[in-house]
């Protein structure tokens, strides 16, 4: 039974499904502010120094489906897996850009290739710095082929800075759809309206306009997070008037199936406020506001169904005084959210952001950054993709079984050590005990690998080879 269980379970669909983009191998890894990197390959976060990345505020990257670096970006340049900016890749967008642009950048898949990814690069409010420019908040794209360049990935000459918009807000998320597809939101700059475009196998489609938002004076809008919940049913934001200092979260309802967003709900008028998240069961909004250097983070029920409820559920988690500021909250693959305050060296956290009132866990400081690194103000933007309804994303991760005859498994019965063959140099081999537990891995970069099982108790083994496509092959090894 075991047997059978464990061959039925290595042939399953193993691709994160829409519901948990967050917590896919491609999000392993936050390449931010000056130079910073989280990696949470191991299930916790391990610091690491990411080359060439600077950025005050929006950031992106993504990994293969192993967890290693494919390449990031801080929406105007994009650098590969060794740190270098890639071939092309310097000054993608065709304006001037800051660096200090909420979320400057979004790196969706390309569904039409799959060795091709967009990205989209975000303007920030140039008026602070340029009052003159009535069309900042510009929004552009380019295409990544990691084909290219022996894997390290160009970008494609003819798919470089291609405008789409102006007169945007610093807001920009992407939300897999229902119909194997993916949507890119962004905000208006000044009015109360969202821009919403379909990215299919065919391309990035026309924004459709919808109006949500009780707000709509001159610049409201320009500045602050937009995020939307695991579930893809919910988008908050925070938003703040640069000049006037008015700020507010706002809470809406979005239709993957669609692309619509509705039902605005004022939460929350703020007096200094930024970044805003969804707990991993979307249930729970988290914000926070700083009032005379007094730093408090806020918690609400966003799983009620009125706007009174919603707002009579407030609890303060944490507060801290003085704090001059807290920044960018982000939900990683641990199912933590961590928080970052400016030119800080670490991150608080809230472990445990499915529980109510105190029960989260804030703590400050708990993670550090690697030695000479730091945050800014923002935290990157969430690889997305299609949902598990996409007959291409399938294909791309689901580790299809193969004949075991493709890989040759000796001696066998085995014991000291086990030669592996496989018909591709690039991969990884598994053992796994009768029971379903985990013995050994090892990361194939040769056709032939031999692996120790000295160690390993006696016993029948399953051995499995997966390759990077994700299919696999199993054949089954006696350690004597």
């Amino acid at each position: 039974m075991r047997k059978t269980t464990f061959l039925a379970l290595v042939c399953l669909l193993q691709v994160s499904n829409s519901f948990a983009q967050y917590y896919t191998k491609a999000n392993s890894k936050w390449f931010f502010g000056s130079n910073a990197g989280l990696d949470f390959s191991s299930g916790s976060p391990v610091s690491f120094y990411s080359n060439n990345m600077y950025s005050d505020e929006g950031a992106a990257g993504v990994c293969d489906i192993y967890g290693n670096t494919l390449f990031y970006t801080d929406g105007r340049n994009a650098i590969n897996r060794l740190g270098n900016v890639m071939n092309n890749g310097y000054g993608m967008p065709p304006f001037n850009s800051y660096g200090s642009c909420t979320n400057a950048a979004q790196i969706v898949q390309n569904l039409g290739n799959l060795n091709q990814y967009y990205v989209f690069s975000l303007q920030e409010d140039t008026r602070l710095v340029n009052p003159s420019d009535p069309y900042s908040g510009r929004l552009c794209y380019s295409i990544v082929d990691m084909s290219l360049d022996s894997g390290r990935g160009a970008v494609l000459d003819s798919v470089k800075g291609i405008m789409l918009d102006s007169v945007l807000s610093e807001k920009m998320i992407a939300i897999p759809g229902n119909n194997c597809n993916v949507w890119l939101v962004n905000h208006s700059r000044d009015h109360a309206r969202f821009y919403v475009r379909e990215i299919t196998a065919s391309g990035v489609g026309s924004p459709t306009v919808y109006t949500a938002g009780a707000n709509n004076t001159y610049g409201f809008y320009a500045q602050g997070t937009m995020i939307f919940s695991p579930d893809r049913t919910k988008i908050a934001m925070v938003s703040f008037q640069y000049m006037s200092r008015d700020q507010a979260l706002e809470l809406f309802s979005f239709d993957p199936n669609t692309g619509r967003v509705s039902n605005q709900q004022m939460i929350e008028n703020l007096n200094r406020g930024y970044g805003c998240e969804f707990s991993p069961n979307s249930k729970l909004l988290y914000t926070l506001d700083i009032v005379d250097d007094n730093m408090k983070v806020m918690q609400y029920d966003c799983s009620l169904t009125t706007t009174a409820a919603i707002q009579a559920s407030k609890n303060i988690v944490f507060t801290d005084s003085p704090r001059f500021a807290i920044y960018s909250m982000k939900l990683a693959p641990d199912n933590k959210i961590y928080l970052l305050s400016m030119s800080s060296d670490s991150l608080d956290c809230i472990t445990a952001p499915n529980n109510v009132a105190t029960l989260c866990g804030y703590s400050k400081n708990l993670v550090g950054l690697f030695a000479g690194t730091h945050g800014v103000y923002g935290l990157p933007n969430v690889y997305v993709t299609a949902d598990t309804s996409c007959s291409i994303i399938k294909r791309l991760n689901t580790p299809v079984c193969l004949s075991p005859n493709l890989f040759s498994v000796y001696p066998n019965p085995a014991s000291g050590t086990l030669t592996i063959t496989t018909p591709t140099p690039t991969g990884a081999v598994a053992l796994t005990d009768i029971t379903g537990r985990q013995a050994i891995t090892k990361k194939v970069t040769e056709a032939t690998t031999t692996i120790e099982i000295g160690t390993l108790p006696k016993g029948i083994y399953f051995a499995a080879w997966t390759d990077d496509s994700g299919a696999k092959a199993v054949q089954k090894i006696v350690v004597e």
